[in-house]
């Protein structure tokens, strides 16, 4: 009888919050629904409390705290990849999953003492690219040399990310692949029907503030009434918050409304009650150009189109599929334009189940599992 091949077991290693890393935690239930086991060396930055009883895995964890000068994190930082480095390398695991350039340096210090473990590193973002601080870039940049090489996969989130990083980082000989920020699918029969209009009711869902173009989408939409309602769901700093309500107080604008954040699992049901989403990104760095984003896909999973910036992911989602329309500007005209565009061609009716699917984490996790021989 042929010998069954025994389960990879897989350390992921993480430095962050832990409660915000949903591309993480959806990686290791892929890998759990196939029997393997997984567990954690999590340097935890102190920013939420951590309820191990939260999640079904095993978690070790080394605090590593993010206040105090720019370089002093980064030596903890390097500090905690050395100790998770060592229990890696003490372990049975097969395979070591790390989280962002922050951790891939414990991935291949223990791949150093144990050749046999295969060392992912999860580069979900363009890390040093993000950064502004030259400083940072070149110490982050020296850290990358050395652990690209000797990576056996490299991650990315979007297909244009990963193939700059290739013309511009490509060091060594491993495995590149694409694992985008998609959400779990959600059946056709649980969509509730779109709200009656008018009004088209607008959605933007995230962090609002004076980089996040809160302010001008609140004079887009005031311009943009009767036609468009807009409302605002997320967290906000409470002097912006009063900004917003003075400003909506002197010049009302009945259309638009401020409401509180809320949690992620209840995103779906909210997504639901509207006819458009809004993604918006700054174009100041090249994770942002290149952005992956959860949310846009957040929204064709649930029949909504997008209204986006029109960087090539973007474009090439929204427009290519004709499942959104993107502005060039976040200025009147090009909003009043891209909103008729979407209701004057039904947009929405362009997200069937083959796009949906096409849009799912379900769609990609065999390729994923597959990392990992399974």
């Amino acid at each position: 009888m042929e010998k069954t091949k025994d389960k990879p077991k897989v350390t992921c290693v993480l430095y962050g919050t832990l409660q915000h890393r949903g591309r993480l935690l959806k990686q290791i239930a892929a890998l759990q629904a196939e029997g393997v086991e997984c567990d954690l060396i999590y340097g935890d930055r102190g920013e939420l409390p951590l309820d191990k009883s939260d999640f079904n895995f095993p978690i070790k964890v080394i605090p590593t705290p993010a206040e105090g000068h720019p370089l002093l994190l980064f030596i903890r930082q390097i500090r905690f990849c050395f100790k998770a480095s060592k229990l890696i390398a003490k372990s049975d695991a097969t395979h070591a999953l790390c989280f962002s350039l922050t951790t891939a340096l414990a991935g291949v210090l223990a791949k150093r003492k144990r050749s046999g473990l295969k060392t992912i590193f999860d580069s979900n973002e363009l890390h040093i690219e993000s950064f502004i601080n030259p400083v940072k870039k070149r110490l982050w940049g020296i850290v990358q040399k050395y652990c690209v090489p000797r990576c056996d996969v490299i991650m990315h989130a979007e297909g244009n990310r990963l193939e700059y990083f290739k013309k511009h980082h490509e060091l060594g000989e491993g495995t590149h692949f694409l694992l985008e920020n998609f959400p779990y699918s959600i059946p056709r029969d649980s969509l509730r029907a779109k709200p009656e209009k008018p009004p088209v009711r607008v959605l933007y869902v995230g962090v609002m503030g004076s980089d996040r173009y809160t302010r001008e989408l609140v004079d887009i939409f005031r311009s943009l009434a009767p036609k468009y309602s807009l409302d605002f769901v997320g967290p906000m700093s409470a002097d912006f918050r009063k900004e917003l309500d003075d400003k909506l107080e002197s010049n009302p604008a009945p259309n638009i409304r401020i409401l509180p954040a809320i949690p992620h699992g209840e995103m779906s049901n909210l997504i639901q009650d509207y006819h458009i989403g809004i993604a918006l990104y700054k174009n100041d760095n090249l994770c942002n150009y290149y952005c992956a984003p959860n949310k846009v896909y957040d929204y064709i999973m649930n029949g909504v189109p997008v209204l986006a910036n029109d960087y090539p992911g973007l474009l090439q989602v929204l427009e290519g599929d004709g499942v959104g329309a993107c502005v060039e500007k976040v200025e009147y005209a090009d909003f009043s334009a891209a909103l008729d565009k979407i209701v004057d061609e039904n947009r929405w009716d362009n997200i069937t189940e083959e796009i949906r699917h096409k849009y799912s984490w379900e769609a990609q996790n065999p390729g994923y599992l597959d990392l990992y021989g399974l």
